[in-house]
Parts: structure tokens; sequence; C-alpha cells
């Protein structure tokens, strides 16, 4: 019965659109042992025209050019433009709450993409 309540959160994925620069890729929801971690798939890809990349997760499903008024959780600057990368999630975060990855430049507040998860 525990594997099912989980089962709504872990697992979700989507693959990422572009906003301001081209992103694409997968991103998932994972766990291992007791921590949660958005994980980017071998597939991920974005610009590398941009300084001060951040990973974040958000509640809404589409995610605008500016996040201005968007209530989103920023996870850690971008380890690699390209290939699988993980970002553990807190433990403070509702998981049910995520319904969006995004890559955003935190200096000029652009979403360079963002992966919808279902």
């Amino acid at each position: 019965l525990v594997q099912a309540s989980l089962a709504a959160s872990i697992g979700s994925q989507g693959s990422f659109m572009q906003v301001e620069k081209p992103t694409s890729g997968t991103a998932k929801i994972v766990k291992e042992g007791n921590k949660t971690y958005v994980e980017l798939g071998s597939d991920f890809k974005t610009s590398t025209d941009g300084p001060d990349l951040k990973v974040i997760v958000a509640k809404q499903s589409k995610l605008p050019l500016h996040l201005k008024g968007v209530s989103y959780i920023k996870l850690a600057p971008l380890k690699n433009f390209t290939g699988k990368q993980r970002y553990e999630i807190p433990a403070t975060v509702n998981l049910k709450e995520i319904n969006t990855v995004g890559i955003w430049c935190e200096k000029f507040d652009a979403t360079f993409g963002f992966a919808p998860l279902k």
C-alpha cells in the first residue's frame, strides 16, 4: 500500500520544451534510499548561451519566460549543458505539488525550457 501512494509522484517524467533557448531531452523524479531527485536524462541538452543557469521545480505545468509571480523552488546550479545529471529535492518539498522541471537563467530571469511532468 505504501508503494501506491508514492507512485503518483515518483517516476513522473516529461520532455523539455523550449522557451527562450533550445532545450530538449527528458526529466524525471527518482527516489533512491530516502532521498528524491530530479534526474535529467542522457538525452538532455540546453543552450550554452547563458550564465547562471539553475534547475528549478514548480507547481505550474507551463513556465513563462519570466518567473515573476510564479511559485518555484531552486534546486541547484545546472552542472552540465548536456547529459544525465541529478539534483536533490529537499525533503521539505511536497512532491505532489511539483508539476514541472525548469532550466532557468537567474541573472536575466529567463526560462530556457521546461518539462511538464506526467
